[in-house]
């Protein structure tokens, strides 16, 4: 997993519509001109304004009260040369750029309050209300930080994580120790760490990993403070114990692209079929086993590598019946892919990110929505957060 925006422009989105008209043709008699035929309005784009140098930095940003398209909706980040837009696209073909921003952000997260965008080496956020948008720096000195998210009282909080030889932090040793059965884990008595305490309730520890605190910050008059830090067992920032700071977070209501990026290998369930001849059937050559997803009134099926977790990967094939007598082969970017249902539609793309996405409808061999510069594109919920 991973982790999330700079100065607003108000800007406008344009809308063109096209028509067409025929003419009635001699002879005699006169027949009416036939009805104009309709032709789908084209797509909505943000005005063209000239990138600007340093990465992250808003071009122009337009939410308040767009039309966005209907749902299913996919949210997507599109690299054009150099410039980063930030679309939001129905199914119906109708696509709404909102956003621009001089590098696509890593994560984005939306929340009732804000919308952060994550760079890595800073973070953009944008509050809603005001309508008005700021840079904030990703120092600190811990070794690595996560996207922020925002709590409910409109702070920004986030996780860091300073690794550790003996559990001492700024010189405190913290109260790590053995557990009744054995385990290593410490209690918790409101925000501070106490010793184990083998009443049921002590915070255990993997046997394996790394020592780590992870250390809740929030951002204030003096940019990011320290609140408090938890003992964790991990070799990343979202590794095994990572997740007790999470109650002391206060985060709003909120949704990430990382949240979002649903496929075999980020917790979605899919249905795994080792029939060899399955496999051999629908040409999955290198198939170490073959997973499959209920889209619309079939099943996608692709082949499916095994690592850490389960990893979906190309080709993907529907099918209407069980057999697959007839199936229908969709085209996908290379390797390791999101696999991403959403009722009879399901987004294709690059595994945990979506990048170069196509959106499929069931039965169809050609995509409804095809996003060939996304470097991400993830299906947006059908309760989104304002201002969707």
């Amino acid at each position: 997993m991973k982790a999330p925006l700079s100065l607003a422009t108000s800007a406008s989105v344009l809308f063109a519509v096209l028509g067409c008209s025929g003419v009635a043709t001699p002879p005699a008699p006169p027949r009416p001109a036939p009805a104009p035929e309709p032709v789908a309005p084209a797509p909505d784009v943000a005005p063209e304004v000239a990138p600007v140098e340093d990465v992250g930095s808003v071009v122009s940003i337009q939410v308040e009260n767009p039309s966005w398209p209907a749902s299913p909706r996919v949210f997507s980040l599109e690299d054009q040369s150099g410039t980063c837009v930030w679309k939001v696209s129905g199914v119906d073909g109708r696509s709404v750029a909102f956003a621009k921003t001089s590098g696509c952000p890593e994560q984005v997260v939306w929340s009732s309050q804000k919308l952060v965008a994550w760079f890595g080496d800073h973070t953009l956020v944008h509050t809603w209300k005001a309508d008005h948008t700021e840079r904030l720096p990703t120092e600190s000195g811990a070794a690595s930080c996560q996207a922020p998210v925002p709590a409910k009282n409109g702070e920004l909080r986030r996780v860091c994580l300073q690794y550790t030889d003996d559990w001492t932090l700024d010189g405190q040793r913290f109260p790590v120790g053995e557990t009744e059965d054995g385990s290593m884990g410490y209690g918790l008595k409101g925000r501070t760490v106490v010793a184990p305490r083998n009443d049921g309730k002590d915070v255990f520890l993997p046997g394996i990993g790394s020592k780590a605190f992870a250390i809740v910050e929030f951002y204030g008059p003096s940019g990011w403070e320290r609140a408090f830090a938890f003992p964790t067992m991990t070799d990343s920032e979202f590794g095994p114990g990572a997740d007790v700071v999470e109650p002391f977070l206060g985060s709003d209501a909120a949704v990430s692209t990382e949240d979002l990026q649903e496929c075999c290998a980020c917790g979605q369930d899919c249905a795994f079929d080792d029939d060899a001849a399955r496999a051999t059937k629908l040409g999955f050559t290198d198939a170490e086993s073959v997973g499959s997803l209920e889209v619309g009134s079939g099943r996608a099926w692709f082949p499916v590598l095994f690592g850490d977790t389960p990893h979906a990967s190309s080709p993907v094939v529907w099918c209407a019946t069980p057999d697959c007598t007839a199936p229908v082969a969709w085209e996908s970017v290379e390797g390791q892919l999101t696999v991403a249902p959403r009722g009879k539609h399901v987004l294709v793309g690059s595994e945990y990110s979506g990048a170069g996405a196509r959106v499929y409808e069931a039965g169809k061999p050609t995509p409804v929505l095809a996003f060939p510069d996304a470097t991400t594109a993830v299906w947006l919920p059908d309760g989104a957060l304002p201002p969707l």
